[in-house]
């Protein structure tokens, strides 16, 4: 894009993006009682904040009652005068704390805000309220009078969250931290005040609707798109004032505080605003349908959201807040004169280079400490992550221009630190405690330190920042949106798309890596690739990085026998994820009948009796690597059993090794008294019970589906039998696991894996009965049909069910599935 270059050397001229296009584009419906509300509304606003003749005037001036006339074109005199009075009041509340005496001052914002929510958290609130508030008490009281209760609650709890981004802004500037461009953008998705809109427009428009179109992940998702236009644009639009202002609260401003150049900046925020249509008209086509009456209803709400979107577009170039008088020649030419360094950047800047001589890691205050202090006595004080004692001039070596630079553009990609903070210690809640190899306090050590930001970054930061994307791909990759609001975190995009932009933004980092330098960190982010890459049931790239990461595993050293106990923490957490890799290397050598290449393992050291004693976290893998480590050393894989009486030998092995499992993880009947107490012990019991059956059943796949098998042989048609029992106990097992498992769960693929091979070889056998006397017949084809409605409804948060579902389904039709079992 050119600049050009004006006269007066601090300013430059800048192109806007175009703001016109897609659904603003059409010219929007006033509402016909806009000249007599407006008057009314300042004039009760004015005299119930006893306003100063100047704030008056500055709240006609900018005319907010344009604004709110194009969002609810339909509101009755009423209902309009009392939107208009919330948007007159919103202007002067949102000032006080970008431009006025609260702008800087944490702890007075915090009790403004206290008293602003009371009456809409139905909290008893003593102190005196300022007559602002007072004012938006008044303003709500109506609301709620004509409001269905649903629309009163969605409308406080949005009031809830805008507060909380409006706190959000004052703490980041006091704290004189610079946002990133992503940090800002959740922080501006929670203060821009945009969804308290939606349902004003729904009291005023009288739109009832159940609550059920509301948790739709659709509905939410065109709710999320609207307030992203609205900021967005507002941002495009308001910077030239705001930098006058010396407010940086914008897109525009944490695009320049990055380094970009003014048309780099506006240039950014366009890019961001043109994918927000792309995602709406996305969003459009996915919305499903409640039926005639309701589908009308939503529609009317939808269209809100666009009203919304369109008045802020149309009210910023006709009120005169953000280009006074050269305001259609702004929209017509699209191009307005910036400061090149206006005060905030010269000011940060200043800020920035204190903060990096004077930071103090001890200080930082996360709400991931309490991490910490987790195992905290295997730990000494100058733990780190170096199997091989690296904290030498390699692993501490700065990098060079290219790889900082990708490490830079890299750390654009990650979401602002509340939220960050959020996915990881989401990870820690519902990823890590499936596998342990990354050790809680050890982890947040470095994470704190890595957080400073600091000029120079070295190679650990470049490890670790791969393995920072790793956790957020894997943590978010079937998120659902209740998880999403019980963890508080909040997804500009759908979760599977939010989780395939980390993982690919952490491979595409991982490449500036340099070759040679092993590291546990680079383990655990190839480990968690992995993972990642069965999620997706993409069991060909999971291999293959099993190959990558089982190189560095022999590089470090952990394919070594140990031969007695040992409490060092980096060898405990080296071995854990040796024995994933031992066990997912197995598992995938089965599915895809691929060799094993792990098969030079030394032996784990006996661990003793589990009868009486209480599990660990890690015993669930400890277990199921002992037992593929046994039935490796005599078969390798299973594809290797050839014959009915070794299938039923292994079969029999199988069978004795689980029956020495502690009562919690028995297969039938289990004690599940101690699950309250140790809440990951239930998941685990579902991995263990369901992995169980599913590695009994893998010989008995090959060997019955292999083209030379007679299945009209009595032997073979027994071993049929069997398995046709055991895939049955792995399907009611496998579905039981899906209605119940964490959303974000580290072990949603095995669900999935399961339901989808289970199914798939039960069809392939019936199909291949000729004679008709298939076991349990009935039972088999609810059996498949129950896993496809399973796969089906998991399909919404996990490209792996959708993946499996498509190709289930698949199969099903070229056998003629419906006919074949009628």
């Amino acid at each position: 894009m050119q600049v050009f270059t004006t006269k007066m050397e601090s300013r430059r001229t800048v192109i806007l993006p175009d703001m016109f296009k897609g659904f603003v584009v059409e010219t929007p419906p006033m509402n016909p009682n806009y000249e007599t509300v407006k008057p009314i509304s300042e004039r009760w606003l004015a005299e119930k904040c006893s306003f100063s003749p100047r704030m008056k005037k500055r709240v006609e001036f900018c005319d907010f009652a344009v604004f709110i006339s194009i969002a609810a074109p339909d509101a009755p005199f009423d209902k309009l005068k009392t939107m208009c009075d919330w948007g007159n009041w919103v202007f002067p509340f949102d000032d006080m704390f970008d431009e006025g005496s609260l702008k800087s001052d944490p702890k007075r914002s915090q009790v403004v805000i206290d008293s602003l929510m009371a009456d809409m958290l139905d909290k008893t609130y003593t102190r005196t309220k300022s007559a602002v508030v007072q004012a938006h008490d008044d303003i709500f009281r109506r609301v709620s009078q004509g409001s269905t209760a649903g629309a009163r609650r969605r409308f406080a709890l949005a009031m809830k969250q805008y507060t909380d981004g409006v706190v959000h802004h004052v703490k980041q500037f006091s704290t004189n931290s610079i946002p990133s461009i992503q940090e800002m953008l959740d922080t501006r998705r929670l203060s821009s005040g945009v969804t308290p809109l939606y349902h004003l427009i729904e009291y005023a428009h009288d739109i009832k609707l159940p609550d059920e179109v509301f948790e739709n992940p659709i509905i939410q998702r065109l709710e999320l798109l609207g307030a992203d236009f609205v900021l967005l644009s507002n941002d495009i639009l308001s910077y030239r004032k705001e930098e006058n202002d010396d407010c940086p609260f914008s897109m525009v401003a944490a695009c320049r505080m990055t380094g970009q150049s003014p048309q780099e900046a506006f240039d950014t925020v366009g890019n961001l605003l043109e994918e927000r249509y792309q995602y709406w008209q996305k969003a459009i086509e996915q919305l499903p349908s409640w039926g005639p009456e309701i589908d009308a209803s939503v529609a009317r709400y939808i269209q809100g959201i666009q009203n919304v979107v369109q008045a802020n577009i149309t009210w910023s170039f006709r009120s005169g807040r953000y280009f006074g008088k050269q305001a259609p020649e702004i929209r017509r030419t699209r191009m307005i004169d910036v400061m090149v360094n206006p005060p905030f950047l010269q000011a940060r800047q200043l800020r920035s280079e204190d903060q990096d001589s004077n930071y103090d890691p001890s200080s930082e205050n996360t709400g991931l400490s309490h991490l910490l202090h987790t195992d905290e006595g295997c730990l000494d004080d100058g733990f780190s992550y170096s199997l091989h004692n690296n904290k030498d001039h390699h692993d501490l070596a700065i990098l060079d221009a290219s790889a900082d630079s990708q490490l830079r553009n890299a750390l654009r990609l990650l979401p602002a630190k509340p939220q960050l903070d959020a996915l990881i210690e989401a990870f820690f809640s519902n990823v890590n405690h499936h596998y342990n190899f990354i050790h809680p306090p050890a982890f947040i050590r470095q994470y704190v330190n890595w957080s400073c930001g600091t000029q120079q970054r070295c190679l650990q930061d470049l490890q670790l920042t791969t393995l920072i994307f790793m956790m957020c791909a894997c943590v978010t990759q079937h998120l659902d949106l209740d998880s999403q609001t019980t963890l508080g975190i909040h997804l500009a995009q759908p979760p599977k798309d939010v989780s395939k932009a980390y993982h690919d933004a952490g491979t595409r980092l991982a490449e500036a890596i340099p070759a040679g330098s092993y590291h546990l960190i680079n383990l655990q982010w190839k480990v968690l690739s992995i993972c990642w890459f069965k999620g997706e049931a993409k069991f060909t790239e999971a291999w293959h990085t099993i190959g990558l990461a089982v190189q560095e595993a022999y590089e470090l050293g952990l394919h070594k026998s140990r031969h007695r106990a040992t409490h060092d923490i980096e060898v405990q957490i080296g071995r854990r994820a040796w024995r994933v890799l031992y066990c997912w290397n197995w598992q995938l050598s089965s599915i895809l009948g691929r060799p094993f290449i792990m098969n030079d393992i030394d032996s784990e050291p006996e661990l003793p009796d589990l009868k009486g004693s209480a599990p660990t976290p890690t015993l669930h893998i400890k277990l199921q690597y002992q037992l593929i480590s046994s039935l490796a050393k005599r078969w390798q894989t299973p594809q290797n059993i050839n014959s009915p009486s070794k299938v039923r030998d292994y079969k029999k092995m199988v069978e004795h090794h689980v029956s020495s499992f502690p009562a919690v993880f028995a297969l039938s009947d289990p004690d599940t008294s101690k699950d309250a107490e140790w809440p990951w012990v239930v998941t685990h019991r579902y991995y263990v019970q369901t992995m169980a059956y599913f590695m009994i059943l893998q010989p008995y796949k090959s060997y019955l589906l292999h083209p030379s098998t007679d299945l009209s042989v009595p032997e073979i048609q027994q071993l049929r039998a069997e398995a046709v029992e055991c895939s049955l106990k792995t399907l009611q097992i496998a579905t039981q696991w899906a209605s119940r498992v964490s959303q974000g769960d580290g072990q949603f693929h095995l669900v999935v894996l399961c339901l989808f091979d289970t199914a798939a070889f039960l069809s392939m056998s019936l199909q291949r009965d000729q004679v008709k006397n298939f076991p349990q017949r009935i039972k088999v084809v609810v059996a498949v049909n129950e896993a496809v409605t399973t796969l089906k409804e998991l399909q919404a948060i996990s490209r792996g069910a959708q993946s499996s579902y498509g190709l289930l389904c698949k199969i099903l039709r070229k056998m003629d599935w419906n006919a074949t079992n009628r």
